[in-house]
């Protein structure tokens, strides 16, 4: 069976210099790779975690991020008034999570699991 490694999402963005330096400066994600003159698309690492923006017609989606300490993120992230859409809280599912949006309106979940379980194969 072939086994999937990695997933990167495309985010399309209006503004890519607004949309890095959020994902950047209160992210803390850095730049893999540029196209385009003038830049048309980014991808952008942190740890394991890729993400690419594209200039291009928004339209909104929903991304998720699984980190290993929850809370500590959402602190630092709320030191950096970064408006919660759903603070952090315990789910029924075996995991806390909480969302932001990023300046175009995508929705950003980061997840982690509860101790007490282990995540799914």
């Amino acid at each position: 069976m072939v086994r999937f490694e990695d997933v990167a999402p495309v985010l399309p963005v209006a503004d890519i210099d607004a949309s890095l330096a959020f994902y950047q400066e209160t992210l803390g994600f850095s730049i893999d790779f540029e196209q385009g003159n003038p830049v048309n698309h980014v991808a952008l690492r942190r740890d394991a975690a890729f993400i690419h923006l594209r200039r291009e017609p928004v339209c909104h989606v929903a991304v998720t991020f699984y980190v290993d300490d929850i809370l500590k993120l959402s602190a630092q992230l709320e030191a950096r008034r970064v408006p919660m859409v759903e603070p952090p809280s315990k789910q029924d599912y075996g995991m806390t999570m909480f969302s932001i949006q990023d300046p175009d309106g995508h929705l950003l979940r980061f997840r982690e699991y509860l101790v007490e379980d282990e995540p799914p194969c």
